[in-house]
C-alpha cells in the first residue's frame, strides 16, 4: 500500500486518525504519574506475632524458627528476613516480580496455619501484603516542640490519634508511620513481702488480672418464643476495675484485691529509642505512597496539610493552648529532584528539536520544507493548561514529543 497516496486520497480518514492520537496522548499525559522512577513491583508479606515481655531470643527460637521452617518453601519467594525484638518478632517475605499476590497472601496463609502450637500467651499472627515500590518515604516529617523542657515523645498520642489520621486522608498516600514517641501502658508494680504475706504468687496475681479483663459470650437461653443471649462485659476501661480485682480470698473469706498487694498507675511505656535534632527531642512521621500514585501531587497537598496545623488556628497550636508551642518541619521530600530532573527533559526536547531543524536546513537548504517539517517536529499548540501537569505548563514543548514519548512507553518522568 502506498501510505502517501492513501493519505492524499482520504484526507478525513487521516485527520480523524492524527485526532484520535492527540486525544489519546493528552489523556495519557494527563493521568500518567510524576515520579522519579518506574514501579516494580515486587510483592511482599509481612507476618508479625507478639509475645508481650519476651526477650528477642526466646521470640527467634519458639516463634521465628517455626515459621520460617514452614515458609522458606512458599512458592516464588526471593528473599526472606527475620527479625526478632523485645516482645515481637517479624518475617518479611519478598516474591519474585509478577508473582500473583493473591496467591502468595493465601500460600502464606496456609503454611502458618502448619505451624506447631506456639507457646500458650502467643499473640496470633498478623500477615500484611504490600509491595516494594511504597516501602520508601516520600516525605520526612519532625515534630519538634519550642520549650525545651518539653519532650516531644509524650504526646505520641496526639500524633497518632489526629496527626496520623489527618496525613493518612491526602489521595495517594498508603501509610503514615511514627518514630520516636511513648505510648501510654497500665503498670500493676506489687510488692512482694504483700504477696508473701498473703501466700500469693505472681502467676496468681497474673493470672487474676488475665481473667478479669475480658469481654466474651456467655451462651445463649431458649426462653419460649424468645431466645436469650448473655455477654461477659470485664475489661477495664479504667484503673479503678483494676485495683478492685480480686485475686483470691483468705481463710476466713475476706477478699484479697490487687489495690491490697501492688500499685496500678499509667504511666509512659519504658523508652528503647529516641529522635533528636540540633541536641533538641523530636518526633519522626514518615510519609509512604501508594504504588503508581503521583509523587508530586502527594508532597504538594502534606505541604498544605502541614501549613494548616502549624496555622494559628492548627492543631499543633491549638495543644494546650500553644503552652509548648509544637511545630512540624518538613526535613527532606523528594520533589526537588524530581523537578530538576523534569527541567532536564525540558531542556532536553528544546535543544534536540532546535538541532533537529538545522540539520533539516543544513541538507534541505531550503526554508519551506524546513518549516514544514519542523512544525510536525514542534508545533506550539494551544492546548488548555489545565491538562496538563504543573511542570510541563508554559513550557512549549511540542505535543507531537509528548506523544511520541507516550508512545515510546515512556510513561513516567
Amino acid at each position: 500500500m502506498d501510505i502517501i497516496k492513501f493519505s492524499i486520497e482520504n484526507p478525513v480518514k487521516v485527520t480523524v486518525g492524527a485526532i484520535l492520537v492527540l486525544l489519546f496522548g493528552v489523556i495519557a499525559l494527563k493521568n500518567i504519574p510524576i515520579q522519579l522512577s518506574p514501579d516494580i513491583d515486587r510483592p511482599v508479606i509481612t507476618v508479625g506475632t507478639g509475645w508481650s515481655g519476651r526477650s528477642p531470643e526466646e521470640i527467634e527460637e519458639s516463634v521465628i524458627l517455626r515459621q520460617e521452617e514452614k515458609l522458606k518453601s512458599v512458592q516464588g519467594l526471593w528473599k526472606m528476613t527475620s527479625i526478632a525484638r523485645l516482645g515481637r518478632g517479624f518475617v518479611k517475605l519478598e516474591f519474585d516480580v509478577g508473582t500473583d499476590k493473591t496467591r502468595a497472601l493465601q500460600e502464606v496463609s496456609n503454611r502458618l496455619d502448619e505451624v506447631r502450637k506456639y507457646p500458650d500467651d502467643v499473640d496470633r499472627p498478623v500477615i500484611r501484603m504490600q509491595d516494594s515500590a511504597s516501602d520508601d518515604a516520600v516525605v520526612y516529617l519532625m515534630l519538634q516542640a519550642e520549650d525545651p523542657n518539653f519532650q516531644v515523645a509524650e504526646v505520641y498520642d496526639f500524633a497518632d490519634r489526629y496527626i496520623k489520621p489527618t496525613l493518612e486522608r491526602i489521595e495517594g498516600v498508603s501509610e503514615i508511620e511514627v518514630r520516636g514517641g511513648r505510648n501510654h501502658e497500665v503498670q500493676v508494680r506489687f510488692d512482694p513481702y504483700a504477696l508473701a504475706q498473703h501466700e500469693i504468687s505472681p502467676v496468681e496475681l497474673q493470672r487474676a488480672l488475665a481473667n478479669d479483663n475480658v469481654n466474651e459470650s456467655a451462651g445463649d437461653m431458649p426462653g419460649g418464643r424468645l431466645d436469650y443471649r448473655f455477654r461477659m462485659l470485664g475489661q477495664y476501661s479504667s484503673l479503678e476495675p483494676i485495683k478492685k480485682t480480686v485475686i483470691k480470698r483468705d481463710a476466713n473469706g475476706v477478699p484479697i484485691r490487687v489495690e491490697d498487694v501492688a500499685k496500678v498507675e499509667l504511666v509512659l511505656e519504658k523508652s528503647v529509642n529516641f529522635d533528636q535534632s540540633l541536641g533538641q527531642t523530636s518526633m519522626s512521621v514518615f510519609v509512604k505512597r501508594e504504588t503508581g500514585s503521583n509523587v508530586l501531587k502527594i508532597i504538594d497537598e502534606v505541604k498544605k496539610r502541614v501549613d494548616e496545623m502549624n496555622g494559628p488556628d492548627g492543631m499543633l497550636a491549638n495543644f494546650h493552648n500553644g503552652r509548648y508551642g509544637l511545630k512540624m518541619h518538613i526535613t527532606y521530600e523528594d520533589s526537588l529532584y524530581i523537578r530538576n530532573a523534569i527541567k532536564l527533559v525540558q531542556n532536553n526536547l528544546y535543544t534536540g528539536g532546535v538541532l533537529a531543524v538545522l540539520c533539516l536546513l543544513l541538507f534541505l537548504r531550503s526554508t519551506r520544507p524546513t518549516l514544514i517539517i519542523a512544525i510536525a517536529i514542534v508545533p506550539e499548540f494551544p492546548y488548555p493548561p489545565e491538562l496538563f501537569p504543573t511542570e510541563l505548563r508554559s513550557s512549549g514543548v511540542g505535543l507531537t514529543i509528548a506523544i511520541s514519548r507516550i508512545g515510546a512507553g515512556m510513561g513516567t518522568f
